[in-house]
């Protein structure tokens, strides 16, 4: 996970427009997480190989593609230099018998506050 605490800012891009995302990087590996104007969650996030900081939410992109038929939010985000760049999922989970459910994929940019 990027090192510092502290506070980021951006978009998660769209087809239906940019939409506000703001975490902050708080103590113990927990992130708070506020998309456009809906109340923060607080959820532990990982870092792996891949991505910096990984983490999954109880929160609902707010585009009709993802309210049909994914209620879950995700980040996979990279330090790069001056951001955090990656992206943003809409997902939802899978069955009982192991088929995955829709899984939307949306590019994300944060810069420090």
């Amino acid at each position: 996970m990027p090192s510092a605490e502290g506070a980021w800012a951006g978009e998660v891009g769209t087809a239906e427009g940019n939409i506000p995302l703001r975490i902050g990087i708080l103590a113990d590996g927990l992130v708070e997480v506020r998309l456009a104007n809906g109340p923060p969650v607080s959820v532990p996030a990982v870092a792996s190989r891949r991505w910096d900081l990984r983490l999954s939410a109880p929160l609902q992109l707010p585009t009709a593609d993802a309210r049909l038929n994914s209620p879950g939010f995700g980040l996979e985000l990279r330090a790069e230099q001056d951001r955090l760049a990656g992206r943003a999922v809409a997902f939802k989970d899978g069955d009982r018998d192991g088929l995955l459910g829709a899984y939307l994929v949306h590019a994300c940019t944060l810069h420090p506050r």
